[in-house]
């Protein structure tokens, strides 16, 4: 107990507010705590773990190593991952890689275990590899793994569970994911550059940052903002050409935050965040919300206003539009 209580009070932070002080000394830690050791409704996402592992790291990095490569023994041996397990989720969501580079830069960063990128970890098929082979697997097979815009394709959702329909059929294209590979594979440079002092690997990483980057800056800009991505139709999804879901939220923020935005692109995406998708609870996911089906986009269409990601204040969402804000420094 007294452990655990030094772990928790080790990123403390004292602010003029006694209720911010609390919540985030307190209460957010403890809803960390619980979402990592127990997972959602008892299941274990892939994503979720590693969101999970990433924010326990400052605080209780044993238990970050730990669930980075429970999470890892879900990747299969060709870069792409399931959605979850306990039960297994084989869904095919685009972003599970997505996700590992920026986790283990996170624990990395809190601990300096540069020996944990050796780590053995087994695929879920078949092998093994070490830590850093599964996060440069990750990130290379999302580099291939593109639709006719360059973009990532989208199969069964990504971030978003709920544009599920979008990519179905093998075409739809992912606008967030792709940027999402983006800030991977600069983390990634990063880590070659900084820790692992491999020039080959760092140009190599870089490289593949700059090609996604000019896929999403041709085919995935709306001219007031980022779309969510491209059906398996060829239709965008998230235009301002759209009735219902003109503008989603996720792409704005890590358009911004990973630095992918830049000069009057980066002005327009926050103009259109404060001007389009703020509201008394939060920031928004999308907006109008939808409000019949649209077989472009996925079950978001089939939720009631309001409900679920169907333009709701979602936690995971306005958080990362308030680490936005903080690179932003607004």
């Amino acid at each position: 107990a007294a452990q655990k209580k030094a772990m928790l009070e080790k990123v403390n932070v004292i602010t003029p507010d006694p209720q911010i002080n609390r919540l985030v000394n307190i209460w957010a830690k403890q809803q960390i705590q619980l979402c990592v050791e127990f997972g959602r409704d008892g299941t274990r996402g892939f994503r979720d773990t590693l969101q999970d592992a990433w924010a326990i790291a400052p605080f209780n990095a044993p238990l970050a190593r730990a669930k980075i490569k429970e999470t890892l023994a879900h990747q299969f041996c060709d870069g792409h991952t399931v959605r979850g397990w306990l039960p297994l989720q084989p869904h095919h969501y685009s972003d599970g890689p997505a996700w590992i580079a920026p986790t283990v830069a996170a624990y990395l960063k809190e601990t300096g275990d540069a020996g944990f990128l050796q780590e053995p970890v087994p695929y879920l098929d078949h092998g093994e590899a070490t830590v850093l082979e599964h996060l440069l697997t990750g990130i290379r097979h999302l580099s291939g793994d593109l639709g006719c815009h360059g973009l990532v394709l989208a199969h069964q959702g990504d971030w978003n569970d709920s544009l599920n329909w979008m990519g179905r059929a093998g075409k739809g294209e992912s606008v967030w994911t792709s940027i999402a590979l983006f800030h991977s594979c600069n983390v990634a440079a990063e880590m070659a550059r900084d820790l692992l002092h491999d020039p080959a690997l760092e140009a190599e990483m870089g490289e593949r940052a700059q090609r996604i980057a000019g896929a999403i800056e041709q085919h995935g800009w709306d001219g007031r903002w980022y779309l969510a991505g491209w059906s398996d139709l060829g239709e965008p999804v998230g235009s301002q050409n759209n009735r219902e879901g003109r503008i989603f939220l996720n792409p704005q923020t890590w358009a911004v935050l990973t630095g992918l935005a830049t000069g009057e692109r980066r002005r327009k995406c926050l103009t259109a965040i404060d001007s389009l998708l703020e509201s008394t609870h939060g920031s928004l996911t999308l907006a109008p919300a939808y409000t019949r089906a649209d077989e472009n986009v996925g079950r978001v269409t089939m939720l009631l206003p309001g409900m679920y990601e169907n333009s709701t204040p979602y936690c995971h969402g306005s958080a990362f539009k308030i680490v936005m804000d903080i690179v932003a420094g607004r």
